[in-house]
């Protein structure tokens, strides 16, 4: 009969309005969701704080927070021991469910006696609940100080350009959310228990409904924050793998401030260049812009030429042109590409261009051999690497000195 009524039982979600760490407000809620018909059932909550209710009569209870020893949040692993349970229903207290880090007990007796009666020792309960919201704060910390070393280690002007500066800040917002979070509630559990410390019990009869406002604010807040880096996340993948956004190198009626292949390449005849379309990402153009680096022009090319003995040497190239706010991001831009090269296991060491003329000239070479050089004059950055395949190729000496000159010719000198 039982198992009948159980199966005819009706279920409700509804949203947990209160934050991990507020005890008194949840307790509340619980017992007034119970005086309204709606009883916490056994499945507990969802992975988004949604509360599973069954449908009752409505009745008068009590619900309490208890610190739980096992912080492990599956069910199978989270449950309070077996003696704990079967000594607090003596006293007319029932384990419900698990939420987040605390056992919640309901009590439908108005009879029984508290489920705790002295503060001084419920506040020993709650040591391991707030260190362990200490550890995650300390970590959440600690990862963020990771990420700051790594960015300084690979150049924060570089993860502007490469990410985007909609997409860091996004990204910056997020991991201050996540440790204000933390760090927020394990002040409040702190606060909580000092409270408790001091003899003063907890407040069973909070307001618990100005939380729920906030919750609904905050929530759409934080889907909107993560549903934009997924999907900036998601469009710069398919922008590098697919060429998305970026203009056909024949479209493209700007001219390029740079030398380009046609113009470094030696010993071809003119007008003989074909575009070889193997990749999605070549022979195309694309300009971006943000705060530090007002314009920026990558160019990828790759084709054939052919020259005067009738060879048809390949042609690559990979250009990163970029025109600073100051000559200071210049100067810093170009220090994070030798840093870069110069500790990349699979670079040649960098080696200084001389007498180009410009402030800044040197050049290094990657795993596959080709060269690349990089250029700075006043606010302006040029990163190149060139290869012809076959031919009387110039050398990196050569090209890099045509590529300072069209650098100083943009300058006026």
């Amino acid at each position: 009969m039982e198992k009948i009524e159980q199966k005819n039982a009706r279920y409700v979600r509804r949203l947990a309005p209160c934050q991990p760490y507020d005890v008194e407000g949840m307790e509340s809620w619980l017992t007034d969701m119970e005086a309204r018909g709606f009883r916490l059932c056994e499945d507990g909550f969802t992975c988004l704080d949604r509360g599973i209710f069954q449908v009752v009569p409505p009745g008068v209870a009590r619900y309490r927070l208890q610190p739980a020893e096992n912080t492990k949040y599956f069910r199978e692993n989270g449950d309070p021991p077996k003696e704990e349970q079967a000594m607090l229903r003596d006293m007319g207290w029932d384990y419900v469910a698990r939420w987040h880090r605390f056992a919640v007990y309901r009590c439908g007796d108005p009879s029984a006696p508290e489920l705790n009666t002295d503060p001084r020792i419920q506040a020993i309960a709650f040591d391991a609940v707030c260190w362990q919201e200490l550890r995650m704060a300390i970590g959440a910390v600690s990862w963020i100080g990771i990420l700051s070393f790594v960015a300084r280690a690979v150049g924060p002007l570089q993860l502007l350009l490469e990410l985007g500066t909609w997409y860091v800040l996004l990204i910056l917002i997020l991991s201050a959310w996540g440790c204000g979070s933390l760090l927020i509630s394990f002040l409040s559990l702190d606060r909580l228990q000092r409270k408790l410390r001091a003899g003063t019990p907890l407040e069973h009869r909070r307001d618990w409904r100005w939380q729920l406002r906030r919750k609904y604010v905050r929530l759409p807040l934080l889907f909107l924050l993560v549903a934009a880096i997924a999907g900036m996340w998601l469009y710069r993948t398919v922008q590098n793998k697919f060429g998305v956004g970026c203009i056909e190198r024949s479209a493209y009626a700007e001219e390029v401030p740079f030398p380009i292949s046609t113009d470094l390449a030696q010993g071809v005849v003119p007008g003989s260049y074909e575009a070889a379309n193997l990749f999605a990402t070549y022979n195309k153009v694309r300009e971006t812009s943000n705060p530090l680096i007002p314009y920026t022009l990558e160019l990828r090319e790759l084709g054939w030429m052919t020259t005067e003995e009738g060879e048809r040497p390949l042609l690559s190239l990979d250009a990163s042109y970029h025109e600073a706010d100051s000559p200071g991001l210049a100067r810093e831009l170009d220090r994070e590409y030798f840093q870069q090269a110069s500790q990349h296991r699979s670079y040649t060491p960098p080696s200084p261009l001389e007498d180009l003329g410009v402030e800044s000239a040197w050049t290094y070479s990657t795993s596959g051999g080709f060269a690349t050089v990089v250029l700075r004059q006043d606010c302006r950055v040029l990163k190149m690497t060139f290869h012809q395949s076959d031919g009387d190729a110039r050398t990196t000496a050569e090209w890099a000195a045509l590529l300072a000159e069209a650098i100083l010719e943009e300058e006026g000198l």
